[in-house]
């Protein structure tokens, strides 16, 4: 959405005595708060939108605690962030009588951030590719014009702006156990919402939960392609047979994986020497160098947020007394489990259902179980369980979306 502007008419005269107009930025619907931010933000990422309130809480409390310590504060993409104080007026004559008393205002200051070309002109991010559009372009001739020196109606602008559109809007009710709010376009265009009926023609699309497949899909399986069908036969068919492998389509999903990968090789390196905060940080930035050749899409960002994952996991649970655990041979299958997975249940886990699945089998078991003659007669269901939000293929089956229960 662009930024909307009305004319605007000032209310004193010029030298002339002329009353001129000049255009005037319209706020639409209610102030953003921290909450809907949150839930706009989780509505991108793999996230919930309590996950992304708690970090945007986090991240206010960081940055006055380092505000108020004399620090700047920048926020790459945004801008900087510094504390400007004033005397007000209230100077003294010489340098030794300074003190906080003469200060009588403090404020935070906000500079977006720019790039600067070469012929000296700024740029700021905030404001690149921004575009203007007047209010009756909106709304159209269905504004008056004696209507646009007043403030428009939220629901008259956008509602005829949309209702000339012709599309069909929808959204997911509830997900994640959670009842979803109607989408603020829905509330301002007040729409009539009518559930979603099935007609006789399309009968066949009722039930989207399994898959038939009309040719055989055998070839040698491991038995970590065991694990996948027995996690979920949905995503086995996608990412054993069809991929071949786990394809990560999720930015949070690409960089919890990065991060295990770092967080390994560390091990691996590091397994029963000292361990120093220094030293380890070093060798992930180098390795980070490394893993990005084979992940172009990585930004600065991603780097720090994926090397900072890594790090907590390290000092959570791969010292002893300050140094690297030794790694065991039972380890080193564990984790390969969490890079396929990202998550496994661990030894102490409590769900024997749970950590039956990925217990480990021979050869012969996962042929017996991925037969040709198995798998020719599998519909490949869909099973929805706690490892959806880790599923390269999410976005793909919706199962996570499904309501749960009715």
């Amino acid at each position: 959405m662009p930024l909307i502007y009305k004319p605007y008419q000032a209310t004193l005269a010029n030298k002339e005595g002329q009353k001129l107009y000049y255009p005037r930025l319209v706020k639409f619907g209610k102030m953003v708060n921290t909450q809907k931010m949150a839930e706009l933000i989780a509505e991108k990422a793999s996230l919930t939108a309590g996950d992304v309130h708690n970090v945007i809480r986090n991240l206010m409390s960081v940055m006055r605690e380092q505000l108020l310590n004399s620090r700047t504060v920048r926020l790459e993409g945004l801008g900087t962030f510094t504390m400007i104080a004033k005397a007000g007026g209230k100077g003294v004559e010489l340098e030794s009588k300074v003190s906080s008393s003469q200060i009588t205002s403090l404020r935070c200051q906000f500079t977006p951030e720019y790039t600067r070309a070469a012929n000296g002109s700024a740029t700021r991010a905030l404001t690149t590719g921004v575009e203007f559009v007047h209010i009756k372009d909106v709304a159209g001739s269905f504004v008056a014009d004696d209507a646009i020196d007043k403030d428009p109606d939220d629901a008259l602008v956008y509602g005829l702006a949309f209702s000339r559109c012709n599309i069909v809007l929808s959204y997911i009710k509830k997900g994640s156990d959670k009842e979803n709010e109607l989408y603020y376009l829905f509330k301002i265009l007040n729409a009539k919402i009518l559930p979603y009926m099935l007609d006789e023609p399309n009968e066949y699309k009722k039930n989207d939960r399994y898959i038939d497949i009309d040719h055989s899909v055998y070839k040698p399986f491991s038995q970590y392609d065991l694990m996948r069908y027995r996690l979920c036969r949905y995503r086995f068919l996608l990412e054993t047979v069809i991929e071949s492998k786990t394809v990560y389509k999720d930015e949070f999903l690409m960089r919890q994986y990065m991060a295990i990968l770092l967080e390994h090789r560390t091990r691996k390196t590091f397994s029963g020497k000292k361990y120093s905060r220094s030293i380890i940080r070093n060798y992930l930035l180098e390795q980070m160098d490394e893993l990005i050749s084979d992940f172009p899409f990585v930004v600065q960002l991603d780097v720090i947020d994926t090397i900072k994952l890594a790090e907590n996991y390290i000092e959570k649970f791969a010292l002893i007394y300050g140094k690297f655990a030794s790694i065991k041979s039972n380890e080193t299958d564990f984790m390969l489990k969490r890079e396929l997975f990202l998550s496994v249940p661990s030894s102490g886990h409590e769900d024997e259902a749970f950590k039956a699945i990925f217990k480990n089998a021979t050869q012969t078991e996962v042929d017996n179980i991925l037969s040709e003659r198995n798998l020719d007669k599998d519909r490949y269901f869909k099973t929805r369980n706690v490892l959806c939000e880790k599923c390269a293929e999410k976005d793909i089956c919706l199962e996570i979306f499904r309501t749960a229960k009715k």
